[in-house]
């Protein structure tokens, strides 16, 4: 679809559930009216709601576990790797540990789905060269489990604590040469029409179409139309988007 197209087809949605109300015996269209931004917003929102639900491996609302796993493949070209090095300015964070680096990753990161550091040359003969394990953590975990030996950190597995912005911390006893990412990208946002008044769509002013696969642009409408009436009370939190109750 367009950006035009998704408009079009937010409003005829949303006018599905529009309501007839009583005045002198007559009946008036109840209108639901979304602005432009507002349109964009829900989609942005819908798309990424979308591909999160697909690459965390559940079934979206109405399909099939099959029906995901096609549409997850659709979406494979979101796949992205870097590898970085270790941030040399870091004075303005205050360290976890004594083994703490610091890495400034890029922000169109969606989220992580394999991680790895590769140790420096100027180590242990061993392991240098290596990729190591890297295990995302939580900070409260981290305290309760750091000197755990079979969940803490080791020459063999690194543990990785999110700063914030981009600024990822990683614990390794051993010199760090590169953090290596297997990555989802976030796409770009939906944008369906120029936005007035400095209003953006994560950063994002000008008109800007979905990039993704058009097999999946109706599913993002239905949801982005469903999280719109959701917000003005017109269908409850627990009903999905075929009309159905949620458990």
């Amino acid at each position: 679809m367009t950006p035009a197209e998704f408009s079009d087809g937010f409003d005829q949605l949303v006018n599905s559930y529009s309501r007839f109300k009583s005045f002198d015996n007559r009946e008036n269209f109840d209108s639901i009216e979304f602005n432009e931004y507002q349109k964009s917003l829900f989609l942005t929102k819908a798309q990424e709601e979308l591909i999160e639900s697909l690459y965390s491996g559940e079934a979206l609302e109405g399909e099939s576990y099959e029906e995901t796993e096609r549409l997850r493949r659709k979406l494979s070209f979101l796949n992205e790797e870097k590898s970085y090095s270790p941030m040399t300015d870091i004075n303005a964070f205050v360290p976890i540990s004594n083994y703490s680096q610091f890495f400034d990753v890029d922000d169109d990161i969606l989220f992580i789905t394999y991680e790895a550091v590769e140790v420096g040359e100027e180590t242990d003969a061993c392991l240098s060269g290596k990729m190591i394990e890297t295990v995302p953590v939580r900070q409260d975990w981290y305290h309760r489990q750091v000197n755990n030996p079979f969940r803490g950190i080791s020459n063999k597995r690194a543990l990785r604590l999110d700063k914030k912005d981009n600024i990822k911390e990683i614990v390794y006893p051993l010199i760090i040469d590169k953090y290596y990412v297997r990555y989802i990208r976030k796409p770009n946002p939906i944008v369906v029409a120029n936005m007035p008044d400095g209003l953006t769509i994560e950063g994002k002013s000008a008109i800007t179409p979905c990039e993704l696969d058009d097999s999946v642009h109706q599913r993002i409408l239905e949801i982005a139309v469903m999280m719109g009436l959701r917000s003005k009370g017109i269908v409850p939190q627990s009903q999905n988007i075929n009309g159905e109750r949620r458990e």
